[in-house]
């Protein structure tokens, strides 16, 4: 939702929430990556297809799911090796129920957060801490034993 993991370089990359850095229209639903400034962008800003209202490219809380990205995620999560849970309270229903999805193809879960999730009974490693610290300590361990 928040682009970093695109900035991070990440190539198989399926945004389910949406990206707060894509614009799309409320009426034709054509998406627009292009900035919207308050000094220079009449608010609110208007679809250059159809002159309607645009708003954030991203999910809220009651919408729906593009279905197109949840069935690609659904895919990719029964052909996972390896799941990482970071930094979440395990409230939202639909990455619990994907990572269950991984789970039951076989997938290994470890979940790295400060305090015990709502999900934690289900992962198979819980690293408690904050996942700036934990994971590159994990990565580190991962790379000196390969084995």
């Amino acid at each position: 939702m928040d682009g970093l993991h695109s900035q991070a370089g990440s190539k198989k990359l399926t945004e389910i929430h949406g990206n707060i850095f894509i614009n799309r229209c409320i009426s034709c639903g054509q998406e627009s990556k292009e900035m919207i400034s308050k000094n220079t962008t009449p608010l609110p800003p208007q679809c250059q297809n159809c002159n309607s209202f645009l708003r954030p490219g991203v999910v809220w809380f009651g919408e729906s799911y593009d279905d197109f990205k949840l069935n690609l995620s659904i895919q990719r999560m029964k052909h996972t090796d390896l799941l990482l849970v970071l930094g979440t309270s395990g409230s939202v229903s639909m990455p619990v129920y994907l990572a269950q999805i991984a789970k039951d193809s076989g997938a290994l879960l470890i979940e790295i957060n400060p305090e015990r999730s709502s999900f934690s009974s289900s992962v198979d490693l819980f690293l408690q801490g904050k996942t700036g610290e934990v994971l590159p300590e994990l990565i580190r361990e991962i790379l000196d034993n390969p084995s």
